[in-house]
């Protein structure tokens, strides 16, 4: 419950003092608000979860596992070496995918779609959740992808205030004009 606390409390940059104070408060013993900030990230009520996300992160994360299973194989040293407080954790996620009932045929596909029209790839610089070398990494090995880039912090890059981002995105979208490649807002 920590883990998800911290990464809800990150994702949003005007959640970072009141997760400062929910870490500091659990370091204290009293971990209510850490813990609300997990519930929130699970979609927890007082008495019950409000959606089923938990069971779908899951579920998604297991059949994706498939498609890739090299990420498995990646040992605990290197989980530890880039976060000594949290890896151990994250590499647990893994282990909850080896007994999933399910299959699939599904095989990773190639996203190499140099005849596809534009793709545009939005990436955030300083992302708590999903690292900007992966927006780089997709927009290049998509072929057709258009990287545009929000330099700041916080989960995600459309409609957080960014007249830039938000006008590139709302030109691709409404008129199919898209951005330039390596745009920066």
């Amino acid at each position: 419950m920590a883990v998800y606390g911290i990464a809800e409390g990150l994702y949003w940059p005007n959640d970072w003092l009141r997760l400062t104070i929910a870490i500091s408060n659990a370091e204290m013993g009293y971990g209510e608000a850490l813990r609300g900030f997990s519930d929130e990230y699970w979609e927890r009520g007082d008495d019950r979860y409000t959606s089923n996300v938990a069971a779908a992160y899951t579920a998604i994360d297991c059949l994706d596992a498939q498609t890739n299973p090299h990420q498995a194989a990646v040992p605990m040293a290197r989980f530890r070496k880039a976060s000594p407080l949290l890896g151990s954790s994250f590499k647990a996620e893994n282990a909850i995918c080896n007994d999933w009932p399910l299959t699939t045929t599904l095989r990773r596909p190639d996203l190499h779609l140099d005849d596809a029209p534009p793709i545009v790839v939005l990436s955030t610089t300083g992302d708590p959740a999903t690292p900007y070398a992966w927006g780089v990494r997709l927009a290049r090995e998509l072929g057709s992808g258009v990287l545009v880039t929000r330099k700041g912090e916080g989960h995600t890059a459309y409609a957080w205030g960014n007249a830039c981002i938000d006008n590139a995105v709302d030109a691709f979208l409404i008129y199919g004009v898209a951005p330039r490649n390596g745009l920066e807002c």
